[in-house]
């Protein structure tokens, strides 16, 4: 069975959701991520280079990243780590205080804030949870009462996709497993009841040909 690289890669990541082509693509993939706690939102997608906007920190360039604005003006920041560095959540809310202050910039009114996420695609285990996708947001200790909803951080870690069980019936559960396969022949399977992942297939092969 011919080993193929993971489409998780750097380069391939970009080729995939950095062309305006596979727009819809990469709308398809941030509502399955989101659609569990908001219902769909993303009608279209802006991406950009966020090192142009701001001077990362020494390691930041070890990592991918995008930025989309959803059709509620809810700025998302989606980070694709292949090494697993020490400050995982220190990282995290620096993507998140940087967007606060790119979304609503100095001297707007607080009652006008937008919310503000963080997407995290981990090639490597952070989290003390078996659960592969958690969602952070700021609340009470003692109560859980949530103290504003304008933060929330997402883990998604590939390692911990043993507790999916097959078939996969989330689209959420189908990508995250497309991301971590390493066949041909397992993509194209989970690729069969999601048109998005067949078009991800295709710009994959093209790619491949073109080397």
């Amino acid at each position: 069975m011919p080993e193929l690289p993971n489409p998780t890669l750097d380069f391939v990541f970009q080729h995939i959701f950095s062309d305006e082509r596979n727009a819809d693509v990469l709308v398809h993939f941030l509502n399955s991520v989101l659609e569990t706690k908001h219902g769909p939102l993303i009608e279209s997608v802006e991406i950009f280079n966020p090192y142009a906007q701001l001077e990362p920190p020494p390691d930041r360039m070890s990592a991918l990243d995008f930025r989309a604005r959803t059709s509620t003006n809810t700025l998302i920041h989606i980070e694709l780590q292949l090494w697993k560095p020490e400050d995982t959540p220190n990282r995290s809310l620096f993507n998140w205080a940087w967007l606060l202050k790119e979304t609503n910039g100095e001297g707007n009114l607080y009652r006008l804030m937008q919310k503000s996420i963080v997407v995290n695609i981990l090639d490597f285990n952070v989290i003390k949870s078996e659960r592969y996708h958690t969602i952070f947001q700021m609340s009470d200790e003692a109560t859980g009462q949530l103290l504003s909803d304008e933060l929330e951080i997402h883990y998604l870690e590939l390692g911990k996709l043993q507790t999916v069980a097959p078939p996969p019936e989330q689209r959420l559960e189908r990508w995250m497993l497309f991301l971590a396969a390493r066949t041909k022949e397992r993509m194209e399977e989970l690729a069969v009841a999601e048109p998005a992942l067949q078009k991800v297939l295709t710009t994959f092969a093209l790619h491949h040909q073109d080397e």
